[in-house]
């Protein structure tokens, strides 16, 4: 491939997945440490972004791989699909790089296990949630089960073990809020309530 072709495949892919992620320029910019006019010239392939440290930036920044970007493969080779996808790495970036904070240490470490616990507590919440939307979310096959069971229809029977499903992790976000409410008051109780619920929790 001519190299001023091989540069409008990788402007062009690059632009792509941009848009994609629902990024700007400016965000790709951020990333590489230039102008988002030089991101723009990148994209029309008016520049040289064939480079290996401009093609390896590029595709770190926009969660590909290099191959993809050069048109070799039509696998992008990442669990990154969309702007939430993204935005929930950003943060978890953002949240690792801050753990750090300068507390003191009952604090902080009350501070990271909430954090640890919701983490759980939102594993929990991703399986169950899946399986009542499968299982109960608008699900006309219950129909049979519910009338035979006692009750009127098929969706309050769906709502009604819906709601199940996803109790505990209810029940969980509506404890934390009450506990860290509570911190001022008795830190020493809300820090041993959330290494009692922390311990609830497979590791």
């Amino acid at each position: 491939m001519a190299d001023k072709e091989l540069r409008k495949v990788i402007g062009s892919r690059a632009k792509e997945r941009r848009l994609e992620l629902g990024l700007s320029g400016q965000d790709i910019a951020d990333c590489l440490g230039v102008n988002k006019s030089t991101i723009l010239r990148y994209e029309r392939g008016t520049i040289d972004n064939e480079k290996k440290i401009i093609i390896e930036g590029l595709a770190d920044a926009l969660h590909v791989s290099v191959a993809w970007l050069k048109g070799e493969t039509e696998e992008k080779e990442t669990v990154i699909t969309d702007n939430r996808d993204y935005l929930i790495k950003s943060v978890f970036e953002q949240i690792s790089g801050s753990l750090t904070f300068d507390l003191g240490n009952k604090d902080s470490d009350f501070s990271k296990d909430v954090l640890l616990l919701l983490l759980k507590c939102y594993k929990e919440f991703s399986v169950s949630f899946e399986r009542a939307c499968n299982q109960y979310g608008d699900n006309a096959d219950n129909e049979k089960i519910a009338k035979t069971i006692g009750f009127e229809d098929g969706n309050e029977f769906n709502h009604m073990m819906f709601q199940r499903e996803i109790q505990h992790s209810v029940n969980t976000i509506h404890a934390v809020s009450e506990i860290i409410n509570g911190y001022s008051d008795d830190d020493k109780v809300a820090r041993n309530r959330i290494s009692a619920m922390l311990r609830e929790y497979p590791d």
